[in-house]
């Protein structure tokens, strides 16, 4: 089990931040536009940090395969 358990933390753990991500930005969307009047600097302030976020995720992610610097051992 834990080999099935490794497999699935290693390739599903960004589809699940994305998904997140897009759940709690249109949550907070809409709990501040209850209205449901159209706000586009609303979304735009929303969407601009939760994309960042998410690439700076895919980027932790992907850290050694983009050739970034390692820090070396403390111990």
């Amino acid at each position: 089990m834990m080999t099935a358990a490794a497999w699935w933390m290693q390739r599903a753990d960004l589809p699940f931040a994305f998904v997140t991500i897009m759940y709690g930005g249109l949550s907070l969307f809409r709990s501040l536009n209850p209205n449901e009047k159209p706000a586009n600097a609303l979304a735009l302030a929303i969407t601009i940090p939760l994309i960042i976020f998410f690439l700076f995720l895919v980027v932790l992610n992907f850290w050694e395969v983009l050739g970034l610097p390692k820090g070396e051992t403390m111990i």
